[in-house]
């Protein structure tokens, strides 16, 4: 009977460790995803941020009054940190750049000028085909992020992913400006 007790046992701990493997090496899968689809999104953040200085010397040129907004921006760009590793941090850091984007269209948008500039409107466009990018990077971040997340929350992956220190990622939550419509004045 004892015999039988210790199989039992041995059978039961075995099943165990084979699921905290397959558990771990699922979480370690989503964990990896995490990282790749941020470190997507930051090739598109990091070619903003070298693209941003280009636009704003270009639009300096005819707006010469405007000197809060190329500050802002200037800001913006020298406290963005390519090596930065918190994620919220970068998120805020990125917030600021995009702020700044923003802010450069509506004062471009008062001077009829510089929209017709051909250097201009080629760094236009590729900042354009860039906030597209950056807006699908971040769509696939958070869709990665949320399956990585509701893994390590349900049950009895839960148990495991807490023994083994996995924790929640953050999503990446759009700023309180990036919400409001562009307002447009002259």
């Amino acid at each position: 009977m004892n015999q039988y007790l210790y199989i039992g046992i041995a059978v039961v701990i075995a099943i165990l460790v084979i699921c905290m493997i397959c558990f771990y090496n699922k979480l370690i899968k989503l964990k990896n995803y995490v990282d790749e689809a941020f470190a997507t999104m930051d090739v598109y953040l990091k070619k903003r941020a070298d693209l941003v200085p280009n636009l704003v010397e270009t639009v300096k040129g005819y707006a010469e009054h405007e000197k809060e907004v190329f500050s802002n921006a200037g800001r913006a760009i020298s406290s963005w940190n390519g090596n930065e590793k918190n994620r919220n941090i970068r998120f805020q850091q990125e917030a600021e750049i995009g702020k700044a984007v923003r802010d450069i269209r509506v004062v471009t948008e008062a001077y009829p000028q510089l929209r017709a500039n051909e250097n201009f409107l080629m760094l236009q466009r590729s900042l354009q085909m860039l906030e597209n990018d950056i807006a699908d990077a971040r769509k696939y971040y958070n869709g990665v992020v949320n399956t990585y997340n509701s893994a390590i929350q349900v049950f009895p992956a839960n148990l495991f992913a807490l023994i083994l220190g996995f924790k929640k990622e953050q999503l990446f939550i759009a700023e309180g400006f990036e919400r409001e419509p562009v307002r447009v004045s002259f």
